[in-house]
This record gives structure tokens, sequence and C-alpha cells, in this order.
């Protein structure tokens, strides 16, 4: 049996398709029980939640039956979907509260403008990184309806160290209970804050999702009152217009069908339209805007809105950099180590951040944990495409 499985991955694309599929395991179970000193369970549960549930994520892996199973268990039909049921599950799905900190990383619950924003920065750089930090305020997706500013956080913290950042999550409140222009104000008034208190020229917005909706409705808000705008963008599978449906799956959580139940809650037409910014006409829309980095992979959620973001960007004479991998899911920036593309695109990352910010280049790396520099050598040693990726 061992020969025959030795002789299967001599083939380099067995191989690779066997290393991505004990990568998805990794990412549910193993680092985040060797990163996370206590409440690893509530960890693990917030990592199934979230991936179990989505089939699209293990297709092509040894998890696909497992996590279908999981999902009709907690999904059901498409044809049974309701606008208040759709809200509740993604709430359930991507809403969790209680996590302690990582032992690298230190949060705090600060306000900027009135607005609660939960920040985490490493605990362990030295006092030339901290002198050369950068600051990076965070809008999470979940439509306007769904995601918590505190689960974004323990996702984020292990940007804190190879980006040498502190990460800012936004607590903004949520549809329906408001209105989503009132989301995008929250957001605004956060960054006016922080402007005002130390410039834009260390300052970058990030976010996923919806979440890039919000920074372009904010950027052309502090555009119009005339204000200096941060130094740069970053945005992982970006949805920027509220309204549209998108190539999205076929089960519950994925479809078209899901997403108009839940836009329906959101807000009305003419109240999404505005916080669309693909929606907005002109070209001096986005004339004037930070220069802009967009990672998104094939199995995004939206794809066509991102590559129409970087169109509308670059037709504005906006520099912009895009990141298209293959069969890639959203947002795998949040599990970057657990393979070579994801440690290629945080380099990507830093780099992109440095050169915005005119700090020195760094390489990426997370030398005070032994288990992920180990688990990059087995990677590179073992794909002969990983260093390339």
């Amino acid at each position: 049996m061992f020969r025959g499985l030795r002789d299967r991955l001599k083939n380099p694309w067995a191989r690779r398709r066997l290393y991505r599929g004990l990568s998805v395991l990794a990412v549910a179970s193993a680092p985040w029980v060797w990163y996370y000193s206590s409440d690893s369970k509530q960890v693990l549960l917030l990592q199934w939640n979230t991936m179990l549930k989505s089939t699209y994520m293990f297709e092509g892996t040894g998890l696909s039956q497992r996590a279908a199973a999981a999902r009709e268990s907690f999904s059901g039909k498409v044809s049974s979907v309701t606008p208040a049921r759709a809200v509740q599950e993604l709430r359930e799905i991507m809403n969790i509260e209680g996590l302690s900190s990582p032992d690298w990383a230190r949060e705090e619950l600060v306000s900027f403008g009135g607005v609660g924003v939960w920040r985490v920065s490493s605990a362990i750089a030295s006092p030339q990184d901290k002198a050369n930090e950068v600051s990076i305020l965070y809008a999470h997706g979940g439509r306007l309806v769904a995601g918590s500013a505190m689960r974004y956080m323990y996702l984020l913290s292990t940007w804190t160290y190879p980006l040498n950042a502190s990460v800012g999550v936004v607590d903004y409140p949520l549809a329906p209970e408001v209105s989503p222009e009132h989301i995008v104000e929250a957001f605004s008034q956060a960054c006016r804050s922080i402007l005002d208190e130390q410039g834009g020229e260390r300052l970058i917005l990030a976010g996923d999702g919806t979440g890039a909706a919000i920074i372009f409705s904010t950027l052309m808000k502090l555009k119009d009152e005339g204000r200096d705008l941060p130094a740069a963008v970053v945005l992982t599978s970006p949805s920027a217009d509220l309204l549209a449906d998108g190539s999205f799956g076929q089960d519950r959580l994925t479809s078209n069908e899901t997403w108009r139940a839940v836009r329906s809650l959101t807000g009305s037409e003419e109240s999404l339209r505005k916080v669309s910014p693909l929606r907005q006409e002109g070209v001096d829309k986005f004339s004037g805007m930070p220069e802009t980095l967009i990672l998104y992979g094939t199995r995004d959620l939206a794809v066509d809105q991102a590559k129409q973001l970087k169109k509308r960007l670059l037709e504005a004479n906006v520099r912009v950099e895009a990141i298209e991998r293959q069969n890639l899911w959203p947002n795998w920036l949040f599990c970057y180590y657990t393979f070579p593309e994801g440690w290629a695109d945080m380099q990507i990352v830093r780099d992109f951040i440095d050169g915005a910010t005119s700090r020195t280049p760094q390489h990426v790396s997370f030398p005070q944990h032994p288990f992920l520099k180990r688990m990059k050598r087995v990677w590179t040693r073992n794909d002969p495409q990983a260093e390339t990726s």
C-alpha cells in the first residue's frame, strides 16, 4: 500500500492535490490549537463554523462530503430561504464573541470619533519595529447584516507581526437595525478621527467582501469634504455593489436567492445604491483615490465585482495592483500560513504597504513560531511550484 502511494505521489499534481487537502485540514484544526493558548475549543468552533458550512471551499478534497453533510444538516434547501432566516444563519456563522488573546498579540477596545474599534497589535515586535508600525483600519464583510469585530480581530491577529501593523476592526452597527448609510458614516467617523489624530501617511484602509463598499463610500465622502486620504487600500475578495447578483454557489448560504433575501432586509434600493461605489457614475468618483491592492480567488463569491472595481480605478488613473489566485476561496489571507500562495501573497501585501508608506522593505516571517517555519519549509521542499506561486 505504501509503495503504491509513494509511486503515485511522484506525480507533482497528485502531490499538490494531497497537500492542498492537508492544508484545509490544518486550517480547520492544528494551527489554531497550536496558536491559541486558551479558549482553543471556541477558536476551533469558529473555524469549523466558517468552513464546514462553505462546501465550495472543499471541492476536490477529502473533506467535501463531510462539509456537504454539515451544511445540509444546518441549512436545508435553498427554496426554504426567508429574509429573516438568511440573516440569522449568516450571523450564526460570522459572529462569535468571548475569545482570549493569542499569545503573540495584544488587544484593546478603543474609541475613534465615538465609534468602537477592536485593535490588535503585536506583543513581540522590537522597539525598532514599533517605531515603524503602520495603522490598518479594517472594514469587515458580512453583507452589512453579519460579522463581528471581535471575530475578525482574532483572524487578523496573524497579520500584526508580518505586516508590522496594528489592526483596528471597526465595530460598526449592522443592518437591518440601522440603515446602510449609518454603517458607512460610523466607519467614516472612525477614519476621520484617526486622520485628524495622526494624518494619513501611515494609515491603511483594508477590508473584505462588502467592506470594500464601506471603504470606497467612505473615501468618496472624505474626498468631497476636502480631507487628506489614507496612504493606501488593501482589499481581499471585494464586493462593491450591494445591488448586484454574482457568481455565487447553488447551496443555501452562497446562492443568489439567499443574497436577495438578505438584501431585502438590508435597506431600500435607493439606500443600497448610495453605498455601492460601483453604482456611482462618472470617472471622477474614483479619481484621486489612494493606490489600491486587490486580492481575490477564482472561487470568490463576487469575482466579477473585483474585476470591475479594478477597471473603474484604472479608468480614473489610480494605481492598482490586482492578484488573482486560481481555485482559492474567499479571504484566504486569514490562513495564509498554511499554503505557499498564502505566504507569497502576504509578502505582496507587506511590500505594497511598505511602498505606500515609504517604509524599508522587510521579508515576511514568523520567527517566534517554529511550527510555521517548519510548515513553510515542508511546502517549499515538496511542491516544485511553491517558490514561484
